[in-house]
Formats: C-alpha cells, structure tokens, sequence
C-alpha cells in the first residue's frame, strides 16, 4: 500500500470511529511524511476525540507549525486546553482563531464557553482580549469589541485599559478616577 492508500484507509477508520486503527495508519504516514499537515492534524483530532488529550495537544501543536494560519487547527487546540483545564490558553487559541476567521461559530461559542467556565483571572487573557478588541474596532466591528471586552474585563477587572475602552465603547464618560488611572498609564 503507498502513503496515499494507508491515508485513505486512516481516514475511513477515523469516520467510522475505529479510532485504534485509525492511529496506528496516521502513524505509519508520519513515519514517512513527518511534516504532513492532514495526518498530523487527523491524529491529533483523534486522539482528542479518545480523550488523550496531552498526544492530541502533540500533533495539533505540530499541525500549526506547519499550518499557523488555520483557525481550525486553533479551535481545536483550544478545545484540548479546555478539556485539559489551561483555560488561558484556551481563551488565547479562540481569539486567535476569531482573528483568522471573524465569523466562525466554533471559535465564539467555545470563547463564550471557556470564559465562563474561569474561576480564576488572567491578565494573559484579558490582554489577549484587549489586543483582539482593538482589531475589530480597526475592522469597524465595534458591538464585536464590545463584547470581548466584557469578557476580557471579567477575566482582569483591575486593567484600566480595558475599563476605558469598554467605558467609550458604552458611550459612558469615564469616571473622573478612570480617566485619571488611564491618563497615568498613558504618560508613563
């Protein structure tokens, strides 16, 4: 059987959740093919889907340096994260794949999901926000910024920038103590 055989194969074990087999042939098409983006990417699903999270983060981490532009491969990513309870870098790989792709379901329902699932703050995460915010205010998106600052100020209710851009967003005036940590900040 050549590479492209064992592939198909790989493939229809995968659909039809043989997912043992389908393993073993994505595996035999990485022993020849190490940087094959479709195998990689196939395998770290599977493994996803059989809940071994730590080989799916392996191979979707490999499928996105071949591959860094696919928001697919980020939604998944983050979707291990979840599972794996790395909720930061969970919310940071559905911001990026919100980036790549404005329109993709996936990507702001597992956001919306994760954010809410955050006991702890992150001010990686807000920051993230904050950064993706501000691209969609470029993108003239604001209701969209609007809506990731919320988020992004739950995740660190303490950063000013947030708060302000938040506070114009609303068409509120910034409070006379926010305009004053903002100008501080801005100074500085």
């Amino acid at each position: 059987m050549n590479i492209d055989q064992i592939f198909d194969k790989a493939r229809t074990n995968h659909d039809a959740r043989k997912f043992g087999d389908a393993i073993k042939l994505y595996q035999m098409v990485l022993m020849k093919k190490p940087k094959d983006l479709d195998a990689n990417y196939l395998l770290g699903t599977v493994y996803a889907e059989t809940g071994k999270f730590d080989q799916a983060e392996r191979y979707l981490l490999k499928a996105e340096k071949i591959m860094p532009d696919s928001p697919y491969i980020k939604v998944n990513l983050g979707n291990v994260y979840k599972e794996k309870g790395d909720f930061e870098s969970a919310v940071i790989c559905f911001l990026n794949a919100m980036q790549l792709e404005q329109n993709l379901p996936e990507a702001h329902q597992n956001f919306a999901i994760v954010t809410g699932m955050m006991v702890e703050k992150s001010e990686k995460a807000a920051v993230a926000c904050l950064e993706y915010a501000l691209v969609c205010i470029q993108d003239g998106r604001r209701d969209d910024a609007r809506t990731i600052l919320i988020a992004g100020n739950t995740l660190d209710p303490a950063n000013v920038h947030i708060r302000y851009l938040l506070a114009i967003l609303e068409g509120r005036e910034p409070d006379k103590e926010l305009q004053d940590e903002f100008d501080r900040l801005e100074t500085d």
